[in-house]
C-alpha cells in the first residue's frame, strides 16, 4: 500500500511539467549580446539563458550552423546559462581570417519533457582590413613607384593610395596590385595606403586604417636643386630615398655631366689652344693651324702654313696688281693718239 501511495505522488508531481510542455510554454530562452540586424566587428560576448518548470535538459549556442557552446544541466534544474566569446574576425575554432557578411546566431534550449525553444537573430559581420605594411617609395623616370606588402584578408577588394603635398591626403590611385607608379613632377610628397575589404554595409567596401605615411622629395635636375627638400627618409637634393640621393638619370649627386670635371669628355670635342675674350687676336708663332679654320684636320695632327709661303703669296699678289696697272696705262696712251691713218 505504501508503494502505491509513493507512485501516485510521483505522478501528481510530474503533471504540471507535462502540462506546461504540452502548452509549448515549458521553455523560455533569451540571447544577450546581439540583436537581430546588428552590425558586429571585433570581439562579441554572447550569453544564452533558458528556464523551464520541467527542468532544462540541454542548452546551446550555434553560429553559422556550428555549435560553439553547450551544456546539459543536472535533472530538475529549472534554469541554465551559457556564454561564448565570439572573435568575429576569425573562423570558429580557427586562427584563419573569416569573411565579412551575414551570420545566423541560434540560442536553443530543450526541456526534460521534450519541449524546446529557439531564438534566431541574423547579424552582419563587418570587420576592416589590417593597415597595409612595408610601404616604400622610389623615384623613377616615370614618377614615384610605391610598393607594399600583400594584406591577408580573404575578401580583400584592393588598395587605395593617397597623396599629400599640401593640406590633406587625397586619393591618388585605386588598384588591386601592391605596386603603383604615381606620375608626379618635382616636389615633396607624402604617401599612405589603405586596404579596402568587401562589405555588405559600405557600398564601396570597408577601408582599413591608413599605413604609416612615407615622404619622398623629387627635384627637377634643370632647377638646380629644391631648397624646400625635407631631410629624413627621403634624402635631400636630386631624386632621393632613405638617404640614398640620386642625381639626374640616376647619376650620383657628386658626379658631373659629360664635359665637366668628374667624367671624361666625349671624343671629338677637344678645344684648340686658348683665346682672349677681346679682339684683336694674335696669330700664334708658326702660323695658324688649319684645324682652327675647319680644313685639313686629322685625328691627332694638324698642317701649318710656313711663313715663307705667306711672303711669296704677298709678292705674287703685288706683281699681278702691277701688271693690271701697266695694261691700263697702255690702253690710255693708245686712245690718246687717235686712229691710225689709212693707206689708200
Amino acid at each position: 500500500m505504501r508503494r502505491i501511495l509513493i507512485a501516485i505522488l510521483l505522478v501528481l508531481m510530474s503533471l504540471p511539467a507535462t502540462a506546461a510542455a504540452g502548452r509549448g510554454e515549458a521553455v523560455r530562452i533569451k540571447l544577450e549580446g546581439v540583436r537581430h540586424g546588428a552590425v558586429l566587428e571585433g570581439t562579441v560576448s554572447l550569453t544564452a539563458t533558458a528556464s523551464s518548470a520541467a527542468g532544462i535538459k540541454r542548452i546551446e549556442i550555434e553560429i553559422a550552423g556550428q555549435v560553439v557552446e553547450a551544456a546539459e544541466p543536472p535533472e530538475l534544474e529549472h534554469t541554465a546559462e551559457i556564454s561564448y566569446v565570439w572573435v568575429t574576425p576569425f573562423q570558429i575554432g580557427s586562427s584563419d581570417l573569416a569573411l565579412n557578411g551575414e551570420y545566423p546566431v541560434v540560442a536553443r534550449a530543450i526541456a526534460n519533457g521534450g519541449a524546446g525553444a529557439v531564438t534566431n537573430p541574423h547579424v552582419t559581420v563587418d570587420n576592416p582590413a589590417a593597415p597595409p605594411t612595408g610601404l616604400t617609395a622610389t623615384a623613377t623616370s616615370r614618377g614615384v613607384e610605391l610598393r607594399w606588402d600583400t594584406n591577408p584578408e580573404p575578401d580583400l577588394l584592393g588598395y587605395q593610395v593617397e597623396r599629400k603635398r599640401v593640406g590633406d591626403f587625397k586619393v591618388a590611385a585605386r588598384t588591386a596590385e601592391t605596386v603603383v607608379v604615381d606620375p608626379v613632377g618635382s616636389g615633396t610628397y607624402s604617401y599612405r595606403v589603405l586596404a579596402i575589404r568587401s562589405s555588405t554595409v559600405h557600398a564601396d567596401g570597408r577601408a582599413s586604417a591608413p599605413s604609416q605615411p612615407i615622404q619622398i622629395t623629387l627635384t627637377d635636375p634643370r632647377s638646380g636643386g629644391d631648397t624646400d627638400a625635407a631631410a629624413g627618409p627621403t634624402g635631400t637634393g636630386g631624386f632621393g630615398l632613405g638617404g640614398r640621393a640620386l642625381g639626374p638619370a640616376g647619376l650620383p649627386l657628386a658626379a658631373r655631366l659629360p664635359g665637366q670635371t668628374g667624367l671624361p669628355r666625349p671624343p671629338g670635342r677637344e678645344r684648340w689652344g686658348t683665346f682672349d675674350k677681346e679682339l684683336p687676336y694674335e696669330i700664334p708663332k708658326g702660323g695658324i693651324p688649319l684645324s682652327a679654320m675647319g680644313a685639313g684636320r686629322e685625328a691627332g695632327s694638324s698642317t701649318l702654313i710656313p711663313p715663307d709661303g705667306l711672303r711669296w703669296m704677298g709678292a705674287g699678289a703685288l706683281l699681278i696688281a702691277l701688271a693690271v696697272l701697266l695694261r691700263s696705262v697702255a690702253r690710255r696712251i693708245e686712245v690718246a693718239k687717235g686712229p691710225a691713218p689709212l693707206d689708200l
